[in-house]
């Protein structure tokens, strides 16, 4: 109970602003933080925790003596999961299934080269002149799209009797509906058939076989290479030591 003595009044005063400042100082502090928590929930949780961590020094609390919290491992959690570092046995096994895909493309490439050859002269020497009707032609645009470049004709035709209805190839003119024109037959494969004066044209050439000596010698380079990454590495000993 406060007393009425004039000197209880001025201890009074004092104590009472003393305490209404600390009050008004926890007060504005407790706006502080959760206004931070709003905004940055992360960094507040951390000012508490060593808030809470200097408390307990002072005091001399359980967590007087621990460590405080590294800037690593606090961007360690956020960065995610450690990426997975690319081996050489990766490399390898891409490495290889380049040389395979290489080596195929060889093969098929030959192969055509080879057959494309081999239909020409046949028909050449073996050929079955036919009388061919034009039934529609379509132009091939060019590069640009601007122009026409070539006509894709498709001819009738019989041959022992059997009719046949075939992209002709080597016309590279526009040919009417109903006109007729000369064409050979593949002996080996009657729905096979060229306009006459463009086989007469055409040869079989050894240039066919370009893209399949670009590929040998990049299928050389590949394998060569490939085998010295494989080869284990040697070490020297000095005997004279």
């Amino acid at each position: 109970m406060i007393s009425s003595d004039p000197t209880s009044r001025i201890t009074v005063g004092p104590l009472l602003a003393v305490i209404v400042e600390r009050v008004n100082r926890y007060f504005l502090a407790f706006v502080r933080l959760y206004s931070l928590a709003l905004l940055h929930p992360t960094n507040v949780s951390i000012n508490m925790a060593e808030a809470r961590r200097k408390q307990d020094q002072v005091l001399g609390g359980p967590l007087a003596n621990a460590a405080r919290p590294s800037t690593d491992d606090r961007a360690g959690a956020l960065r995610g999961p450690t990426p997975i570092r690319v081996g050489r046995r990766f490399w390898l096994v891409v490495g290889a299934l380049v040389i395979v895909a290489v080596f195929a493309a060889l093969i098929i490439t030959t192969v055509s080269a080879a057959s494309d050859n081999a239909r020409i002269t046949r028909m050449k020497d073996h050929g079955m002149g036919v009388a061919l009707t034009v039934a529609y032609c379509t132009g091939n645009l060019s590069g640009s799209g601007t122009n026409i470049a070539s006509y894709s004709c498709v001819g009738d035709y019989s041959v022992d009797g059997v009719k046949y209805r075939e992209l002709v190839a080597g016309m590279t003119t526009y040919y009417a509906t109903g006109t007729t024109v000369h064409g050979i037959v593949d002996p080996s494969k009657h729905s096979t058939v060229e306009l006459a004066a463009a086989l007469r044209k055409s040869n079989a050439s050894v240039k066919s076989y370009l893209a399949s000596g670009i590929l040998l010698l990049t299928l050389i380079a590949l394998t060569w290479g490939f085998a010295r990454v494989l080869r284990p590495k040697t070490t020297t000993v000095d005997v004279t030591s």
